[in-house]
């Protein structure tokens, strides 16, 4: 293999990696508008993306399995099965709970 086609193969794999790298800042530029407009345009309290959320903790009540800061990706469903942790709303924020005791309300 010549100089010249070591050249235009290297030339021809940094344009895939940069499509490539352009495709994926695309489309997280595209979820950062779509979660924009949820919020602030729809004015909903967080974003729905194919059922599934993410939350930033707020509370140290969790401590001992999920730390005060931590991003949490919330699938959101209205099936609750004990140990699930969930996320529930309150007037002041969005606290985060283990689910220790199901009981059924008739």
């Amino acid at each position: 293999m010549s100089k010249q086609d070591k050249e235009k193969s290297i030339s021809i794999l940094i344009g895939h990696i940069l499509n490539i790298l352009l495709f994926i800042v695309s489309i997280l530029i595209i979820i950062g508008v779509y979660y924009i407009v949820q919020i602030k345009v729809f004015q909903n309290d967080y974003s729905n993306l194919f059922g599934y959320t993410f939350f930033e903790v707020a509370t140290g009540s969790m401590s001992s399995t999920i730390e005060i800061g931590d991003i949490v990706v919330v699938k959101i469903t209205k099936e609750v099965n004990k140990n699930d942790i969930i996320v529930g709303k309150s007037v002041f924020d969005l606290p985060i709970y283990m689910v220790i005791i199901l009981s059924h309300i008739d």
